[in-house]
Formats: C-alpha cells, sequence, structure tokens
C-alpha cells in the first residue's frame, strides 16, 4: 500500500524535540550544516544576546547537531537569525563541538553560497559571477 503524507516522513523520535531540517555544504572539505526549519526561536535584540540565548536554552540543539551519530567531531554548524543590522541579509549563530564561536571563515563562504541559492540575496547580475551578501 502507497503512503500519502503531506509532511516529510521522519523516523519515530521524542515528539518533545523538535525535528530539525538541514542543509549540509562544505568549503573546500570543511563542513557546515545550516539549519533550516525547526530550531525554536531564538530571542535577544543582538547576535550576541541570541547566541547568550541559545547557549542557555538551546545548548542541547547544539550538541545533537554538531555530536554523532548526526554529526562528528569536527562539524560547524550555522544558525540563520534576524540580524538587529537593517542592512544585513541574515544573521548567523556559529556552533562547533565546543560550543559557540563569533565567526569561522570557511562557514562565512558556504553561506555566502547558501544565501545566493537559497534566494536570501538578489542573483549576481548576468554576465558577472559576484552577489553582494550582508
Amino acid at each position: 500500500m502507497a503512503r500519502s503524507l503531506s509532511v516529510p516522513w521522519l523516523p519515530p523520535h521524542d515528539p518533545g524535540t523538535p525535528a530539525l531540517s538541514v542543509v549540509d555544504m562544505h568549503t573546500g572539505g570543511e563542513p557546515l550544516r545550516i539549519v533550516l526549519a525547526g530550531c525554536p526561536e531564538v530571542v535577544g535584540p543582538t547576535l550576541l544576546d541570541k547566541r547568550r540565548y541559545m547557549r542557555q536554552h538551546l545548548d542541547h540543539l547544539r550538541r545533537r547537531l554538531m555530536f554523532e551519530p548526526r554529526g562528528h567531531r569536527d562539524m560547524y554548524g550555522a544558525v540563520l537569525v534576524p540580524s538587529e543590522l537593517p542592512e544585513a541579509h541574515l544573521g548567523v549563530l556559529f556552533l562547533h563541538n565546543e560550543g559557540y564561536s563569533s565567526m569561522c571563515g570557511h562557514a562565512v563562504l558556504a553561506l555566502g553560497r547558501f544565501a545566493v541559492d537559497f534566494g536570501l540575496v538578489p542573483p549576481p547580475p548576468v554576465g558577472t559571477r559576484e552577489a553582494r551578501v550582508n
């Protein structure tokens, strides 16, 4: 019997734990797991406040994303959040196996590609190969 679902099928899991939707990317082999959906709202007026909130209230999600069986010791992550800067296309909280960081070079490169591919920024003008990502 064929199964017809309006939502993606998920294996059994604790209903109290959100199902996260992610996309994995890499820059020269350096991994980045970007959370697309399922993360509870990360509150705070600034990125530093949001990072503090995530560390205090949502760190179980970081551990679930970064460690095995879903991740590995070198996994890096990004949670997209609104930025307090009006000209920014997105804000990002960077995650890794030991906690949080304020920046990651390879992740920024992957996020630039992600922003173009997922329509978060206007595509490059015809005949060019560069798009502006704030």
